[in-house]
């Protein structure tokens, strides 16, 4: 996965309502859920595939979402998966959806984007 232009770096200054504070929230409020599941009944609704999937990326690179159900390990992928060959990498498991967890640190991170959201709203 790529996440060339996705522009977090630290998660300092994400919101509960764009890219990925809404994925954590949406996954926080709701359980596991499947990408599409996240954006519907949104204003996002209008959701296609590889919709914000930079974002996605990151999230899951940096740990603090999960997938499972729809994942599989490429070990020494051929170079038609597009990565090189002889690296542990995640592709889609085809004719399954992917399940998505929010992680203890992906909470953390949520935790501390409500505290500071709710404090400049008390500003």
């Amino acid at each position: 996965m790529s996440y060339n232009s996705c522009k977090i770096v630290n998660y300092s200054r994400i919101n509960p309502n764009t890219g990925s504070g809404f994925i954590l929230m949406r996954l926080f409020e709701n359980g596991p859920m499947s990408k599409r599941a996240v954006y519907e009944g949104t204003w996002y609704g209008k959701w296609v595939d590889g919709y914000h999937s930079s974002i996605w990326a990151k999230l899951l690179d940096d740990e603090l979402i999960v997938a499972d159900g729809g994942r599989i390990e490429v070990k020494n992928a051929p170079p038609w998966y597009g990565y090189p060959r002889g690296t542990t990498s995640r592709a889609r498991g085809k004719g399954r959806t992917p399940i998505y967890h929010i992680t203890d640190k992906g909470k953390h991170i949520l935790a501390e984007m409500l505290v500071r959201c709710n404090d400049k709203a008390a500003n």
